[in-house]
């Protein structure tokens, strides 16, 4: 499986909110795209998960399975690197060849938003 993970970038998952999957990869979907651009640019400013959950719910903004939000999929979004170009499997963490959503640097962040927030973060080796 991690050498499945290493050649396509996957190990096979549900597609996140923010991508389409298309000819074995995964493509950015520009309208729910903007939704997670702005989950990060709300929780960089300041609005907890919670927050977040509540503004697009009351927006009528639909999780990707068509639901309404909850404070699990706004955190799985903050913390899932596949925003920003990387694939995570158990413990490895692989740059993937896919378009990104969020810049690395702004992931991090996030990161470190989270921690203070006596949070788990899941942090990026930038080089």
């Amino acid at each position: 499986m991690e050498e499945r993970v290493r050649q396509k970038g996957h190990a096979g998952f549900n597609i996140p909110y923010g991508f389409t999957y298309n000819e074995g990869k995964l493509k950015v979907d520009s309208v729910e795209a903007q939704i997670v651009k702005k989950i990060y640019r709300w929780y960089l400013g300041g609005k907890s998960m919670g927050d977040i959950c509540e503004i697009l719910n009351l927006a009528h903004v639909r999780s990707k399975k068509g639901g309404v939000w909850a404070k699990k999929c706004i955190s799985s979004i903050l913390r899932n690197p596949v925003y920003c170009g990387y694939h995570r499997w158990m413990n490895l963490t692989v740059a993937a060849n896919h378009e990104t959503i969020i810049d690395p640097v702004v992931f991090n962040q996030v990161q470190e938003r989270i921690v203070l927030r006596n949070g788990k973060a899941c942090f990026l080796r930038l080089e």
